[in-house]
C-alpha cells in the first residue's frame, strides 16, 4: 500500500474543479473508479493544491496516472511541480 502526493502550483480552485470534471469523465468511460484506489483528497497549498491518494500498489497508480491524470493536467496547462510516493504501514477506516 502506498500514499501518493502530487503538487500543482499556480492553480486555483476553479482549475481543480475543471480537472475534477475531466478526470471524472475519464473514470466514467473506464467503467468506474480505478481498481486499487482507496482514498482521494485534495487540499490547498500555497498558490496551488496537493492531490493525496492511497493506493493498494504503485503499479496500478502509475497506470492510472499515465493514462488519465497526467494527460488531463497537461490539457489544462497544469503541471506537476512535485510528487512523492511513500509506503503505508497502517490504514484504517472508521
Amino acid at each position: 500500500m502506498i500514499v501518493y502526493e502530487i503538487r500543482v502550483a499556480n492553480a486555483t480552485k476553479a482549475d481543480l474543479d475543471q480537472l475534477d470534471v475531466a478526470v471524472s469523465g475519464a473514470i466514467e468511460e473506464l467503467g468506474g473508479p480505478p481498481d486499487g484506489l482507496m482514498v482521494h483528497v485534495v487540499r490547498p497549498e500555497g498558490d496551488g493544491f496537493v492531490i493525496i491518494e492511497v493506493w493498494r500498489n504503485e503499479d496500478t497508480m502509475r497506470r492510472f496516472n499515465d493514462a488519465v491524470l497526467v494527460p488531463r493536467l497537461a490539457e489544462q496547462g497544469l503541471a506537476i511541480t512535485g510528487e512523492q510516493t511513500s509506503a503505508v504501514w497502517s490504514f484504517a477506516r472508521p
